[in-house]
């Protein structure tokens, strides 16, 4: 399993460099305790879809108003952390 240790992630066992294009975001949902990883292109099509969502409900009168920090926290509150994957895994 993968890990951060030391402010580095470590794949002892080559499960995310085996895998066919490595993760660049990391995600962790409080609300369903689990960890997901995305591709770059994969983050920023649910960012542009959760926008698409506030807008919809009526949360956002222009979909383009809000960076992606501010319409994570408008979707998720505090129950959702991610982060930016290091390109260099140990």
């Amino acid at each position: 399993m993968a890990y951060w240790m030391g402010g580095q992630l470590h794949d002892p066992k080559g499960e995310l460099t085996k895998a066919p294009e490595l993760p660049d975001v990391v995600s962790f949902d409080i609300a369903d305790g689990e960890f997901s990883f995305y591709t770059q292109e994969q983050f920023e099509g649910l960012i542009a879809q959760w926008r698409d969502d506030l807008y919809d409900e009526g949360g956002i009168e222009d979909d383009y108003e809000l960076d992606d920090e501010t319409v994570i926290e408008m979707t998720f509150g505090d129950e959702f952390f991610w982060e930016w994957l290091p390109k260099e895994v140990k």
